[in-house]
């Protein structure tokens, strides 16, 4: 049913986005010359969307608020996945092939969280935009504040208070740093070269590395 009203939706939207309401479109016909009159009159006939939308009137200031149910259950979705599948499919990975808890989190978990925004940096490879940049470094400030917050609060009495060891503490906030420094580096000029990417994925590795022979 979700999904029959999603596209429902997005096909209204798509009408009301390419053929306003009467309110925000003028009759261009009276400013055509009678070549270019006759012209419109002899094209193809409209889409079925083209033709819904010369008798259905939408508002277009409110179609946008549509959109947030289906954003919201697309995090719902997301948390579900992640709770049922994802947790339980690295932590049977991680048994099965004797991986640390350590080495898994710098590993499998930092793979499958961070997904997203390598999607979103790929993209912007063939789209230039300076959002895949921004989801880099945002989610590195969200993940640090908002997700460690709130798993704190959400954790239960009986696990509180929490033990870190102190030297993989220092450890990740050493490399945490270096990762900060080097992307700053990076990108201070505008220009990334090939060069600038293999420092990055050696920085990658060393923190790998040194992850697993400490763990």
């Amino acid at each position: 049913l979700f999904a029959v009203a999603s596209i429902a939706l997005m096909a209204v939207m798509h009408v009301a986005d390419i053929h306003p309401p009467a309110p925000f479109r003028r009759d261009r016909r009276a400013e055509m010359f009678p070549a270019q009159l006759a012209e419109v009159q002899d094209s193809p006939a409209l889409s079925p969307l083209g033709m819904a939308a010369n008798y259905i009137v939408v508002d277009v200031s409110y179609m946008r608020w549509f959109w947030w149910p289906a954003i919201l259950y697309l995090f719902w979705c997301m948390a579900f996945v992640c709770d049922e599948y994802f947790v339980r499919t690295i932590e049977v990975i991680s048994e099965r092939f004797e991986i640390p808890d350590d080495v898994a989190g710098a590993t499998l978990m930092a793979l499958g969280c961070n997904g997203p925004e390598m999607a979103l940096n790929t993209i912007s490879i063939f789209h230039p935009s300076n959002i895949g940049v921004g989801a880099v470094v945002g989610g590195e400030v969200f993940n640090v504040l908002v997700i460690i917050g709130t798993a704190l609060l959400a954790t239960p009495d009986m696990y509180m208070p929490l033990k870190l060891g102190k030297f993989n503490f220092f450890r990740d906030v050493f490399f945490y740093v270096g990762s900060i420094g080097l992307l700053y580096w990076v990108l201070k000029d505008g220009d990334i070269s090939r060069v600038n990417a293999a420092v990055l994925l050696f920085g990658a590795v060393c923190y790998t590395t040194t992850v697993v022979l400490s763990s």
